[in-house]
């Protein structure tokens, strides 16, 4: 029961993440084609605007210049004004014909590209501001004829005025004439004083003040003919208008697409699609940087450092050392192709004054007689050494006669292990991680010495900046994955430089470049091989190199930061 419980739960765990996941999915692909159905206005719409309005203002200033130019040299004439009057209606005609053949949609614009439609807006727009430049020349012109007709109108009353008050005048003299002949001698006068005041006031003085009357209105007429006469009229004056004519379309232009553009950004998804093509462009140098960079290093290094680097002087550390190791009887037979000194079980000697000094999960078997103990550390000279390498809590094992022990790789199963004699004289380089035990008299243990490479390029270029020498005589034994070789260095020999385990002192330790690039740029590969030179020296190396280790940009110098410090100190 208590299984079907689980299994139901397991289950119904399992639909309920499939429904969220085609929930969730089908709520995303309905908003991003809810997105993507929004429609967008071509990009470079805004800055084009810009560019658009600024040769439209250019454009409009020019134009107002030619009809302000043209106006001022016209004759102001009234046959001349209704003539240009007159062609200016036909004009106006022509243009709006014009506007009307080439409409402007603003939204199918929008959507276009911007070179699609400029040349369209530029063409209406500027025929919009020419049709308001011939309206407003054309009512300067109306009003220039109806100043030129007033001015007529008032000549001509000025005119009749002078003829009535030249009428009167010489009506009025030719009646003063006619009295003063009547009485010349004045007896009438006074005879018909009061007849002649009655016929002086009711008949001169009349005629008197109609002439001041029709002399003060030609007075006030000849006022109003000079305000008129001295009007300015010479220059066309533009409203200001013209400008809002031109960004009439240009303002509804913007005001769309600021609306289609806020829409299309208000959208949630809109944000996420600009992080993403804001961030695509960086991460793709990143990503180029990432894949680009190791291979431009690792051809620096191989085709410049590398050549440079084999020509350097090689390294020997002690010349005068016997470089001789017992008991390889394969070498002097098989052409130096190696001698294989390891086995998956391997028997130890012991006699009576020596000592064995073990890592104790190697031990597979051994007497039970014999003084065994604990020793912390390998060597109390080299403490850090011996806790690198892992050469500590070690068995020590002592015998009053001859034992023998067995030892195996019993918890590294590609590994074998191996027995390297060296006799007295011999110097072996050995990397201490390599060695699981030792063989040693008591009384004449052997001898462990260190040595600094910091002015040899080859140390630097593998990052073993010191180089650790164990002197004969003993027996050094040692792990090695697929099995331990030993071979003669004679007239040079080189290997993988994961491969190498130690070397006797007196061949000449040296890099070569591999040989080929692609394995080196796959990691396959190390940038050097390790060369030996010298005829009565011999190195050791594993015959296979552990396959979870890589190379770094200068062969194994560089495996990381715990490992790069081990090598420099030769652990």
């Amino acid at each position: 029961m208590r299984k079907i419980v689980g299994w139901l739960m397991q289950k119904s765990l399992s639909f309920v993440f499939i429904l969220i996941v085609l929930v969730l999915g089908s709520y995303l692909i309905k908003k991003y084609d809810e997105f993507r159905a929004i429609p967008v206005p071509h990009g470079s719409w805004n800055s084009e605007l810009s560019i658009l309005e600024s040769k439209l203002n250019s454009s409009q200033e020019e134009l107002k210049k030619g009809y302000e130019s043209k106006f001022k040299e016209m004759n102001r004439t009234k046959t001349i004004l209704e003539k240009r009057k007159a062609e200016i209606n036909k004009k106006k005609i022509e243009v709006e014909q014009k506007i009307q053949g080439n409409p402007i949609n603003i939204n199918d614009c929008l959507f276009r590209s911007f070179d699609s439609c400029s040349k369209s807006i530029m063409d209406n727009t500027i025929a919009e501001i020419e049709k308001d430049l011939l309206s407003q020349e054309s009512q300067f012109i109306e009003k220039l004829i109806q100043n030129i007709e007033k001015k007529d109108s008032y000549v001509s009353r000025i005119e009749k005025q002078r003829r009535k008050l030249n009428d009167s005048a010489n009506k009025f003299l030719a009646e003063k004439n006619k009295y003063v002949k009547c009485d010349p001698s004045g007896k009438a006068k006074r005879f018909y004083k009061k007849t002649w005041d009655e016929f002086w006031n009711q008949g001169c003085q009349n005629e008197l003040r109609s002439m001041n009357e029709a002399l003060n209105i030609n007075r006030e007429e000849k006022k109003r003919y000079d305000e008129v006469s001295n009007e300015k009229s010479d220059s066309l004056t533009i409203d200001h208008e013209f400008k809002d004519i031109e960004l009439k379309i240009l303002k509804e232009l913007k005001k769309e697409y600021s609306n289609y553009r806020s829409i299309y950004e208000s959208h949630f998804l809109y944000d996420f699609e600009k992080i993403f093509e804001n961030q695509f462009m960086a991460a793709t140098k990143i990503f180029i940087v990432i894949i680009g960079t190791p291979i431009l290093i690792k051809l620096f290094f191989f085709y410049l450092v590398a050549p440079f680097a084999v020509l350097r002087p090689s390294i020997t550390l002690m010349s005068l050392s016997s470089g001789i190791i017992e008991n390889l009887p394969e070498l002097e037979t098989q052409n130096n192709h190696g001698a294989m000194i390891s086995e998956l079980t391997t028997s130890i000697s012991i006699s009576k004054n020596e000592e064995l000094l073990i890592k104790n999960e190697y031990i597979s078997d051994l007497s039970i007689e014999g003084d065994r103990k604990t020793r912390f550390l390998f060597s109390h000279a080299f403490p850090i050494t011996s806790l690198a390498a892992g050469l500590y809590a070690l068995t020590q094992i002592q015998t009053d006669s001859k034992e023998v022990v067995n030892i195996q790789a019993t918890h590294e199963s590609l590994y074998e292990v191996g027995v390297l004699n060296i006799p007295e004289g011999t110097a072996l380089v050995l990397k201490p991680h390599k060695l699981i035990g030792l063989v040693q008299d008591k009384n004449h243990p052997i001898k462990i010495t260190r040595h600094w490479r910091l002015g040899s390029l080859h140390a630097w270029l593998t990052l073993q900046l010191r180089y650790m020498v164990f002197h004969g005589a003993g027996k050094l034994i040692l792990k090695g994955c697929k099995g331990i070789q030993v071979a003669r260095a004679d007239s040079g020999r080189a290997i993988n430089q994961s491969a190498t385990i130690g070397f006797t002192a007196n061949v000449q330790y040296s890099n070569s470049r591999t040989e080929t690039f692609i394995p080196y740029l796959n990691g396959k590969k190390e940038l050097f091989n390790d060369s030996f030179y010298g005829d009565s020296g011999y190195y050791i190396y594993e015959t296979m190199p552990y396959a979870d280790k890589k190379g770094g940009l200068f062969g194994r110098g560089i495996e990381g930061v715990t490992d790069s410090m081990l090598k420099v100190f030769g652990i």
